[in-house]
């Protein structure tokens, strides 16, 4: 919003000059005067943009280069110009399966499945950041991870450059043999899930798959009392 001390006389014209790479380049939006006062508006800008602008007057229409040669006057907030910022809003950027990519234990045996997962300016840290959930999958199936229903809740276990990995137990939870194919799942605060597939990134099935695990029969080991070998000692056939 733009206020002048006074209308602007009809040849008058109201620019609003502003740039995002420190004037190396600047465009101008014309403002639209009712009496002293005008409105002009900024075009949306990429996160984490800075966006610096000022306000000018001219005689020239469309005016689009040689601002200071056709500037009557100008209000730029004496010399320092005024500025705002385009906010980073965290989101999951990159996730996987980071290990194992296959697997077989027997029936009730742990099974630690690992994933990775990327927060621009989140993840990190060292430490498990508020905000981040993650869990570990698996099914019967080999489908898309979006649809199975079985989850375990992974815990942060460390971090790794700018990804944070997490871990979960799956084969304490698994209670039938067969083979069973796991994947990753990760959620920031209230955004979509994102599912992790091994080990370059998130799962589409082809190049970032799930996980196989054989899980095998309990093979029961009997504890016997004693034993001999009754007969014959020896002989001769």
């Amino acid at each position: 919003t733009i206020t002048t001390s006074a209308a602007p006389s009809p040849e008058e014209k109201v620019y609003l000059r502003y740039t995002t790479d420190a004037w190396t380049t600047s465009a101008a939006v014309a403002v639209s005067m009712t009496g002293t006062t005008g409105t002009a508006q900024i075009p949306g800008q990429p996160e984490g943009t800075t966006v610096s602008y000022y306000v000018l007057t001219s005689t020239i229409t469309g005016l689009a280069s040689d601002f200071d040669m056709h500037t009557i006057k100008l209000n730029n907030n004496t010399g320092t110009n005024y500025t705002y910022s385009i906010a980073v809003v965290p989101e999951i950027n990159w996730a996987n399966l980071q290990f194992p990519e296959t697997g077989a234990i027997t029936l009730g045996d742990p099974y630690a499945v690992y994933g990775q997962v990327l927060v621009n300016g989140i993840t990190g840290t060292g430490s498990a950041p508020a905000g981040l959930q993650a869990w570990i999958g698996y099914s019967t199936e080999d489908t898309d991870p979006a649809t199975w229903t079985h989850w375990v809740t992974a815990d942060f276990n460390t971090s790794f450059g700018n990804n944070d990995e997490y871990t979960g137990d799956i084969g304490m939870v698994i209670t039938t043999p067969g083979t069973y194919y796991y994947a990753t799942r990760f959620q920031w605060e209230d955004d979509a899930y994102v599912y992790g597939g091994y080990n370059g990134g998130y799962w589409d099935g082809t190049e970032n798959v799930s996980g196989v695990l054989t899980v095998n029969e309990e093979v029961i080991e009997q504890n016997f009392d004693w034993v001999n070998l009754q007969f014959p000692g020896s002989g001769s056939i």
